[in-house]
């Protein structure tokens, strides 16, 4: 089981689901981005999402810049794929 914050609650349910001897494993503080990363929340509008996603990837200086962009579907992951993919960003 993985998260990437590891939340309290999240941290029960999985006590329900694991083996008694399970191992947990932190990398820095667990519920805290690392002091080495930079987050950025965007509030955008849904017609705009593309544009904004775009524009950001554009404007980004390669290497070294990394960027995690969540998303909920797959299907999503996949047209982010493409976009990255057939305009070279």
């Amino acid at each position: 089981m993985f998260s990437a914050t590891f939340p309290a609650d999240i941290q029960r349910l999985a006590r329900d689901f694991l083996k008694r001897d399970y191992l947990f494993l932190t990398v820095g503080r667990v519920g805290a981005a690392s002091e080495n990363i930079t987050q950025q929340v965007l509030y955008v509008e849904e017609k705009e999402k593309t544009g904004k996603l775009v524009e950001i990837l554009r404007g980004l200086q390669f290497p070294p810049s990394r960027v995690l962009v969540f998303v909920n579907m797959k299907r999503t992951v996949c047209f982010i794929y493409l976009l990255i993919f057939f305009f070279s960003m």
